[in-house]
């Protein structure tokens, strides 16, 4: 650890706080049978993989992909390495089908060319379903619906889960249930803007979830209402602005958490960078480095499949050469360069995870600029990130000295770096460092 003593207090630290979550979806991760279908068994034969890259797991478990003795041995397997697994628990909705005459010309959210009401024969009624048609919306007025969900969330929990992610909670379920285990739970929240609510949804005590995916970061190069697909121009201040925003949750008592993708959304590098070959491995670095200096929770994708086998999934042309193995053994894979992120996050988790993120105003208007504030005599760390295809002049001018560069997206990072003005960024360059205050007044243009 650095100088100086940790700016939060002990009562704040948290296990999920410092954990790296890895997202895995069995259906495209491991095939351990050869039938082409990735299960639950492919996920615990690459626990070993998982451990060795320093992060812990994010599993969205579906039980047709394995047993409840898959699952068992699973967690068996994961305690014993020190690793941890948190569910997707859907309880907002559940799976039907049908269709009739419906009430109204509510349209689903995920497809406006259907209905949001659907037919059920047995009842002779409609009813709800706002996602999509094969999706009923569940009546969280009615008591039984919830303490089904409160049984069903207690018999994972009992079973050895770290946590939940959650499309729907209130405080009954967290105080019945949740507040009994020391486990994590997020969800997505996708039109709660006001700052005031968001909030309240993850106050360390009052909030219903430990922490929320919100989508203004993700929508930054979208045109509002036209699809994920569509695309409008977007600034480096308006990324500046959505992560300030996120980032004032943990100066609030709550904790945030840096939303650029999901599975269902188009890759950020190809969004917010250049994935032409030449810039491709830059670009994704960069968003690394962004990611693992920020205040949040930090989530992975990934998956495997064993030669001659015909995956049930499509996957890319190039995936000769573009794998895990060819990532395991390339000097400069954006694997190693991740590694090399979280080990910095890891070591100095006091500054990077705990300390307050402010943004520097006055910067290159490709150049997103950060730095954490720490107690009198502590290193402060800095972020700088080249938004652009062109190299960007990163200048110092009152206040700040430099100490030492530990990280960048380049692997030419090296101590003999500039530490001193100017510093002249790479396209697509990001920079972390060690800098030592020496007035309180700084400027970057």
């Amino acid at each position: 650890m650095i100088n100086g003593t940790s700016p939060c207090k002990k009562s704040d630290r948290r296990w999920w706080k410092e954990f790296v979550v890895y997202q895995v979806y069995p259906a495209s991760f491991k095939d351990s049978n050869g039938n082409g279908l990735k299960n639950i068994n492919g996920i615990t034969l690459k626990l070993d993989y998982l451990g060795d890259r320093r992060w812990s797991n994010y599993l969205d478990v579906e039980l047709r992909f394995g047993t409840m003795v898959d699952i068992q041995r699973l967690l068996a397997e994961l305690k014993r390495r020190g690793m941890k697994l948190i569910i997707d628990l859907v309880v907002n909705h559940t799976s039907t089908q049908g269709n009739r005459q419906p009430p109204n010309n509510w349209a689903c959210l995920l497809d406006d060319s259907q209905s949001a009401w659907a037919y059920h024969l047995t009842t002779d009624e409609c009813f709800l379903s706002l996602s999509s048609a094969y999706q009923a919306d569940l009546n969280w007025e009615n008591p039984l619906v919830r303490a089904e969900v409160q049984k069903i969330a207690r018999f994972w929990l009992e079973m050895g889960v770290a946590g939940f992610r959650m499309d729907l909670i209130n405080l009954e379920l967290k105080r019945a249930v949740l507040d009994k285990y020391d486990v994590l739970t997020f969800g997505e929240i996708s039109f709660l803007d006001d700052d005031c609510q968001q909030l309240e949804m993850v106050k360390a005590e009052e909030g219903c979830l430990n922490m929320i995916f919100t989508f203004e970061m993700m929508g930054l190069d979208m045109v509002p209402d036209q699809g994920r697909f569509s695309y409008q121009p977007w600034s480096v201040a308006e990324l500046r602005k959505g992560a300030d925003r996120s980032q004032s949750l943990s100066a609030q008592n709550g904790w945030p958490s840096l939303f650029c993708e999901n599975h269902g959304q188009p890759r950020s590098v190809s969004r917010w960078c250049n994935d032409s070959d030449a810039y491709h491995v830059a670009g994704s670095k960069l968003l690394c480095l962004m990611q693992t200096t920020l205040t949040m929770e930090f989530f992975f994708n990934s998956g495997f499949c064993s030669p001659g086998v015909t995956p049930r999934m499509s996957i890319n042309d190039d995936y000769p050469i573009v794998n895990a193995a060819a990532q395991s053994s390339a000097a400069k894979a954006n694997e190693r360069s991740t590694l090399r992120a979280l080990e910095m996050r890891k070591k100095f988790a006091d500054l990077f995870i705990y300390s307050k993120f402010e943004p520097i105003e006055g910067t290159h208007p490709a150049v997103f600029a950060s730095k954490k504030s720490c107690r009198d005599g502590s290193d402060v760390p800095i972020t700088v990130l080249n938004f652009s295809g062109e190299e960007a002049e990163f200048v110092i001018l009152v206040g700040y000295e430099v100490k030492s560069w530990v990280l960048g997206s380049y692997d030419s990072l090296s101590t003999e770096m500039p530490k001193e003005v100017p510093v002249r960024l790479l396209p697509w360059e990001g920079l972390a460092g060690m800098c030592r205050v020496l007035t309180d007044q700084y400027l970057i243009t």
